[in-house]
């Protein structure tokens, strides 16, 4: 009973532990997702937002690292690493299956949290980058974004199980 009791606070810990981790990476994808946001709306030149583009690939492979590493330390939780796929990734991800619900909590937290960048601010964005979006300078950092997201889709759908 002893050793049943003691498995059963460090499952408890572990999974307080993982909780915890998850929503600091919801936290961190949401701060990445609002900062590309303010720099992009606060960009006075094709230049601004390539910069701002350039940035955000360096944060968004941070934050899929942290999210690597996390369904690597806690395989009972792996497919949370599909809250990182791109939509291209999401239909290349076959396997829908029913997810546990830290994870299903912490995609409805995400979720959220994008939203709270807000439509208008959302849409200026949409408008600025409409704006320079043939810019030499932009196409390119455009495309470092595109080879970004899809590195980091192999990696994760690597992660799920996915070829």
């Amino acid at each position: 009973m002893r050793t049943l009791t003691i498995f059963l606070l460090a499952t408890t810990g572990a999974l307080a532990g993982a909780n915890d981790e998850l929503a600091a990476w919801v936290q961190q994808d949401c701060n990445d997702y609002q900062t590309l946001v303010a720099q992009i709306n606060h960009a006075q030149s094709a230049h601004d937002v390539a910069a701002a583009l350039r940035e955000n690939v360096r944060r968004q492979r941070q934050t899929i690292n942290t999210l690597l590493r996390f369904a690597h330390s806690h395989p009972a939780l792996r497919d949370a690493a599909q809250l990182g796929l791109s939509e291209d990734g999401q239909q290349q991800y076959a396997r829908k299956k029913a997810l546990p619900a830290e994870v299903t909590y912490t995609q409805q937290r995400l979720t959220h949290c994008l939203d709270s960048a807000g439509s208008a601010a959302q849409q200026q964005m949409v408008a600025v980058l409409r704006k320079y979006h043939e810019d030499a300078e932009v196409v390119s950092a455009s495309r470092g974004l595109h080879e970004m997201w899809a590195e980091n889709d192999h990696s994760l759908l690597k992660v799920l199980g996915q070829p």
